[in-house]
């Protein structure tokens, strides 16, 4: 009999106990999953029939079981069967009729803290490190065997004192059932979780298809090796004077925040110093989700740098996060015997070229600015620290530029979600990966919706979040139509504040708009990607995107990070084009699903998915690796972002490219 494994959950589905439903079977529920939590918000019978609990939601025990019976659920002594539900102290233990497992809700103080299915493993038993790679598996999902290539899980069964990994393969030809492998425990590390394409091909067994996409696979990750390798054959031998490391400054730097630095702060922070201290140039590639402190580690680095006599350039994107960092530098640092100054657009004339002279002459110590810096008048005296913010907004071009000025010069890379290139660099040992992966005390993830576009859900949002005190952000990159989402705005919402903000506005306008959303004047800003980066303000927990099929993953999960600052409740709307017919019926429940799994471009479909699927706090490496397979490692010499990872999987393609990085460096 195949195991259940204990997984722990961020949400939760339940459907109501009807006999509509209950005909319907768990493997329809299970492709309809995310389709009926979609619909619950078009469609007034999945509203009133479908039931989503969540980590950090507020709910009682008791307040679970009212909805629980409301939805036809029978209170039972023991959950013995489908449909029923039971209270032991502050957990509330359902059967949904959706998954036929035990659903086991934890709620302290009010709130709901945790959410668990299948038996519970013991606090005893022992899980390895390549088990755990499964723990959050459920049957379907894609694996990868390294001798059999991609099939699907199928749980765990115990066969003679044997535990067995059951992977179900393609049906042979002429038959209709899946051909079932059966790994053995000991050869758990021949396994690993698939996560790229939506729906990759399922090998047969006993064919040379596999074989011979792996042997592809591994020449194209072997010449990718051979062109990271020679890209990096400078920065491998070149050496600089170490650096030691001022432990006191940066205590005093670390006591003047406003905050106590995380444990993955203070982890970070010494594997940036570790680097510095050796003579070789550091290469680290730092990954934290929006507002878990990176900053605080460019600072720490910038400082010891700056200290030494060193100079350190700090490149961002864009005006508003040049004004945002020079703003925080200047006032963390101003006990220091350091000078900070800004170049970007914001300057005039002579600022600009005080600046100039200031980074020429070695007077100024550390520059924030954005492609700036990157002009042939910019002469830097002694670079020491390059940090580059947001690496994902930067072309390969503009970083190598920067590079090239002292190639032994120490690099630190700063990123939410990574490019695809720069991740695959760290994870073949190329460039070194530091993550922080601890989210600030007090701090909640947003709640992602992705949905087709409705203006009622849209003024529904708008008017509970100023209802509330909030503010909401409201994403439309079309300019020429800002002033038609006003006027559609002012007509429903009449006393809402709003105003819009793009790029093509002149920078005071740009300033005067942002100081009055910060001050609370502007309730509704309308706005452009232009507030991906920059704008930290805790009051604004609402967040519309008018169409999220013309955005990136990255940008669409930096845009996310733009709310929930603070420990409030925030919402995120990704909405895409209505394709509903004038004649399907939205109260049509079937139709509605129906509806819901028309697909949009794959690759549009791929990113609202991972956005669905990552509404938890840290998400930005997973989204880093879920870029990383969907478009591909990618050639670090040019620009295209699509690769062969997806034929084989994330894990597989890793281990073909370090296995081929440590040819190469062998035969060198």
């Amino acid at each position: 009999m195949v195991a259940t494994p204990y997984v722990r959950l961020d949400r939760a589905l339940i459907v109501a106990r009807i006999p509509l439903l209950e005909d319907k079977g768990v493997l329809w529920f299970r492709r309809q999953e995310r389709n009926i939590i979609r619909a619950r918000f078009i469609s007034t019978f999945w509203n009133a029939h479908a039931f989503v609990i969540h980590v950090g939601a507020e709910e009682t025990p008791d307040s679970i079981i009212e909805k629980l019976l409301s939805l036809g659920y029978e209170r039972t002594p023991n959950v013995e069967r489908t449909g029923t539900c039971t209270k032991r102290g502050g957990i509330v233990m359902v059967v949904p009729i959706n998954t036929g497992q035990i659903l086991h809700v934890e709620c302290t103080h009010r709130t709901i803290t945790s959410i668990w299915t299948g038996e519970k493993i013991s606090a005893h038993s022992k899980t390895t490190a390549h088990e755990k790679k499964f723990t959050g598996l459920v049957a379907g999902d894609y694996v990868v065997h390294r001798d059999h290539g991609i099939g699907r899980w199928n749980g765990t069964l115990d066969r003679n004192g044997t535990r067995y990994f059951a992977i179900a393969y393609a049906p042979p030809q002429g038959r209709t059932e899946a051909d079932m492998l059966y790994v053995p425990e000991s050869a758990i590390e021949k396994l690993t979780p698939y996560i790229g394409f939506r729906s990759p091909t399922v090998h047969r067994l006993g064919t040379t298809t596999w074989e011979r996409t792996v042997k592809k696979t591994s020449h194209d990750a072997a010449l990718f090796a051979r062109a990271l390798l020679e890209s990096h054959a400078r920065r491998e031998l070149a050496s600089r004077h170490s650096i030691h490391i001022d432990h006191h400054a940066d205590h005093l730097l670390a006591s003047g925040a406003s905050f106590n630095r995380t444990r993955a702060q203070n982890r970070v922070i010494s594997e940036i110093f570790h680097d510095m201290t050796h003579a070789r140039p550091m290469n680290r590639l730092l990954i934290g989700d929006v507002g878990f402190g990176k900053t605080e580690a460019a600072l720490a680095a910038a400082l010891q740098m700056a200290l030494t006599g060193a100079q350190v350039a700090i490149l961002v994107p864009t005006t508003v996060l040049a004004e945002q960092h020079a703003e925080t530098f200047a006032s963390r640092l101003a006990e220091f015997p350091v000078r900070t100054a800004r170049l970007s657009r914001l300057e005039n004339t002579k600022e600009e070229h005080a600046v100039i002279k200031g980074i020429a002459n070695g007077s100024i110590d550390i520059c924030i600015g954005t492609h700036r810096m990157l002009s042939s008048d910019v002469q830097w005296k002694k670079l020491g620290l390059l940090i580059i913010d947001e690496e994902q907004r930067f072309g390969v071009k503009v970083k190598e530029t920067l590079k090239t000025l002292a190639s032994a010069c120490d690099v630190l890379t700063m990123s939410a979600t990574p490019l695809p290139r720069t991740l695959s660099m760290a994870i073949s040992d190329l460039t070194s990966m530091s993550a922080l992966d601890e989210a600030p005390k007090g701090r909640i993830a947003p709640h992602t919706f992705v949905l087709p576009y409705s203006g009622e859900i849209v003024t529904t949002a708008i008017k509970t979040e100023i209802d509330r005190g909030g503010q909401v952000y409201v994403l439309a990159n079309h300019i020429r139509k800002m002033a038609d989402y006003m006027k559609e705005l002012s007509a429903t919402l009449p006393r809402v504040q709003c105003n819009i903000l793009h790029g093509q506005l002149h920078e005071t306008e740009i300033a005067r708009v942002m100081h009055e959303f910060r001050a609370g004047h502007i309730q509704v800003l309308i706005s452009t990607t232009i507030i991906e980066n920059g704008i930290d303000l805790a009051n604004a927990n609402t967040l519309i995107v008018r169409d999220a099929s013309l955005l990136g993953l990255a940008e669409a999960h930096q845009l996310r990070g733009r709310i929930g600052r603070g420990n409030v409740e925030s919402f995120a709307y990704f909405f895409y084009p209505r394709r509903l017919t004038a004649h399907a019926s939205p109260t049509d429940p079937m139709q509605v699903l129906a509806y819901l799994d028309k697909k949009e471009t794959p690759k549009s479909l791929q990113r609202l998915d991972v956005l669905e699927q990552t509404q938890f706090l840290g998400a930005g490496a997973d989204i880093a690796y879920r870029d990383l397979e969907m478009r591909g490692a990618g050639n670090v010499l040019g620009r295209e972002q699509s690769g062969s990872a997806g034929q084989v999987g994330l894990h597989l393609y890793t281990q073909l490219l370090e296995e081929a990085v440590k040819t190469l460096r062998g035969k060198k």
